[in-house]
């Protein structure tokens, strides 16, 4: 069977750029969608055809294995693909979906092409039982409402027209490959598991859990763990630098990855080039090739764009514990579909020392956001006097119990309307 891409034009917010151009595990999303349509079959054409067509969104990232359980499932009359369950409750927010419960998504199998785009939103749902597997993390009672299970199956699907949708992709895809080797495993005949295990244990060099999970997945040419690193669950491509004491667990990592000491990711996604500095605290997030994070008080489920800088201190909020998150979407404020989201920062943006930024907010690419220099202590007198407490307040040093700063200073009694850079 044959299979067509359909350009939709979507562009990805603050980020500039079509889905089809946006970044899923190291490869452009045409660049997934040809890999996965080849794993199920299918060749890619351009021209008509009197037989029947795979045709789907050029924003869609979607599974070899949904794509081969969807056409089997089609009737010869033709359908569009749609899905229910975690999934779909999980991943809903601004896809646009047609249905309501279960939901198409943009893939369609034609009875012939090419058809009308009326035609294909007239095809029949057709729903898929995604098999998926469902991981309840533990939480505090606090977040009950909040944090809910997270489906774990190689049968997945999601368009990307948001940033919070190319930040769930690439987790997404990431949860997928892991569960497709899980899969694979399982359905050898038990005799041809006994050498894979075997090199797993060589491997290991213990039957400990732990030691066990550090060689589940492969790491790269080139790679420099340092003995005091934990690396566990994760994929490594090639020369990944991990320094003293930093522990990566359950995250995907790119090419020439520099990590350094004492950071800490937990089921990211990190691209090519990227860079997380010492001490910083990464959770559910994705970094695009050439990002530079630093640590603040913990990033969680936040996009950040490619070569971007986030200088120390920064601060991103990533959880409602009032009302659904809203975000800017074609230009109006929409609800999220999650209370649990961060924030993205665009491409080439940088942001300096203790800038906050609010849940569900993009940063524009090339922005560059510094903290409040009212803040800032600056043009401090040498005279202050001894033993006082002096604060800050709208730029000028004012002792905490009233009045104002007596100096005679020269340097003391400049104003100046500088910005501080970051």
């Amino acid at each position: 069977m044959e299979a067509r891409r359909i350009a939709l034009g979507r562009v990805v917010a603050p980020l500039g750029e079509t889905a089809a151009e946006s970044s899923i595990l190291g490869r452009s999303l045409a660049e997934a969608q040809q890999d996965e349509l080849a794993r199920a079959g299918l060749i890619v054409g351009d021209g008509p055809s009197p037989a029947a067509v795979l045709a789907l969104g050029d924003h869609t990232w979607v599974t070899a294995e949904l794509l081969t359980a969807f056409v089997a499932a089609c009737p010869e009359a033709g359908g569009r693909l749609a899905v229910s369950g975690p999934l779909l409750r999980m991943s809903a927010g601004l896809q646009e979906l047609s249905g309501d419960d279960p939901a198409g998504y943009p893939v369609w199998l034609a009875p012939r092409w090419p058809m009308s785009a009326e035609e294909l939103d007239a095809l029949p749902l057709v729903e898929i039982d995604l098999q998926e597997q469902l991981y309840e993390p533990d939480t505090h009672p606090a977040f009950a409402d909040v944090m809910h299970a997270v489906p774990m199956s190689d049968r997945m699907v999601h368009s990307v027209s948001h940033w919070s949708h190319l930040l769930r992709a690439n987790l997404l895809a990431w949860l997928a490959l892991i569960e497709r080797e899980r899969r694979s495993f399982e359905a050898l005949p038990w005799w041809r598991k006994i050498a894979p295990m075997l090199r797993v244990l060589w491997r290991a060099k213990s039957l400990n859990g732990w030691r066990i999970a550090a060689v589940l997945f492969p790491r790269g040419e080139g790679c420099n763990i340092h003995p005091t690193a934990t690396v566990e669950a994760s994929w490594l491509g090639r020369n990944v630098e991990v320094g003293p004491h930093a522990v990566v667990r359950g995250c995907w990592v790119g090419d020439n990855v520099k990590i350094g000491e004492h950071a800490r990711l937990q089921s990211s996604v990190v691209h090519a080039g990227a860079r997380v500095t010492r001490g910083t605290m990464l959770n559910v997030c994705v970094l695009l090739e050439g990002a530079l994070v630093s640590p603040g008080f913990g990033h969680q489920s936040t996009l950040f764009g490619r070569d971007c800088f986030v200088a120390h201190g920064v601060t991103f909020f990533d959880l409602s514990f009032g009302g659904e998150i809203h975000t800017l979407h074609h230009g109006v404020r929409q609800p999220a579909g999650t209370r649990f989201l961060g924030a993205c920062v665009g491409h080439r943006a940088k942001i300096g020392p203790h800038v906050v930024v609010g849940y569900g907010e993009a940063v524009p690419n090339d922005a560059f956001l510094v903290t409040d220099p009212g803040r800032i202590f600056r043009r401090i007198p040498a005279d202050l006097p001894a033993g006082q407490p002096f604060a800050v307040r709208d730029g000028v040093i004012t002792p905490l119990g009233g009045g104002s700063v007596a100096t005679t200073s020269q340097e003391g009694q400049q104003q100046t309307d500088e910005e501080p850079g970051a």
